[in-house]
């Protein structure tokens, strides 16, 4: 999946989705974006996921054991990204409480014993984290954080769907 961004505050992104100033910048992606809105004009949140990410990075030239120590958290710098792996838990949906600014709360998305790792990086994963994983017996596997929960949201009979929903 390929992610584009714009950089905003919440408060001004909230007021340019929902129409009431201009973009935050003046790129390609936000003229993307004001497309996407126009096009789609009665868009609204429906669903909020959250969770709890750690994230650990290594830099060209760095090794294992750096990206295991504090120094290699230091601020992101997105011109060099050469590795990304990141640890999500406490995965929450809420369909009733739709402000990013809210406390976590809804359905847990997975069991609280489970954290979804990805593997973010520019080109192949390399060989050192390839072994790792494969004798940890972790494998490449599809997850949507959305997709898993409306499709929680889906198989729910409709009395406990409205239960859930209003978490």
């Amino acid at each position: 999946m390929y992610k584009r961004r714009c950089q905003a505050g919440y408060t001004q992104a909230m007021a340019w989705l929902w129409g009431q100033s201009e973009a935050p910048e003046s790129s390609a992606t936000a003229r993307e974006i004001d497309r996407f809105l126009g096009f789609y004009d009665s868009l609204a949140p429906a669903l909020v996921v959250s969770y709890e990410r750690d994230s650990l990075r290594l830099r060209a030239g760095g090794s294992l054991s750096d990206a295991l120590m504090p120094a290699a958290l230091a601020a992101h710098d997105p011109s060099s990204p050469e590795l990304r792996v990141t640890f999500d838990r406490a995965l929450k949906a809420s369909a009733a409480h739709l402000s990013l600014n809210a406390q976590a709360s809804g359905v847990q998305l997975l069991p609280s014993s489970q954290v979804l790792m990805e593997v973010k990086c520019a080109q192949a994963i390399p060989l050192w984290l390839s072994g790792l994983l494969s004798e940890l017996h972790l494998y490449p596997s599809s997850f949507s954080k959305y997709g898993r929960a409306w499709t929680l949201f889906a198989s729910m009979p409709s009395t406990q769907t409205l239960q859930a929903l209003a978490c």
